[in-house]
């Protein structure tokens, strides 16, 4: 299944450091695990990053001296 990614690989596709995204995102996204092997469906980990965004949880980035405001 390519929708499947590893735990090493969900790091690289949510761009964060390895422990925070154990402590603070793990605990919330559904996963299986198979022995050793831990795996999440990417659209999961989408879905819980747009829930962050919609309740406001994250930053917004600023964006300077560009085309989109600065």
């Amino acid at each position: 299944m390519e929708n499947l990614i590893s735990l090493k690989e969900a790091y690289v596709y949510t761009g964060l450091a390895r422990g925070l995204f154990n402590r603070h995102i793990r605990p919330e996204v559904p996963h299986f695990r198979f022995g050793r092997t831990v795996l999440f469906k990417k659209e999961d980990l989408d879905a819980f990053f747009i829930r962050l965004e919609s309740n406001h949880s994250i930053p917004t980035p600023i964006y300077e001296n560009d085309s989109l405001g600065g």
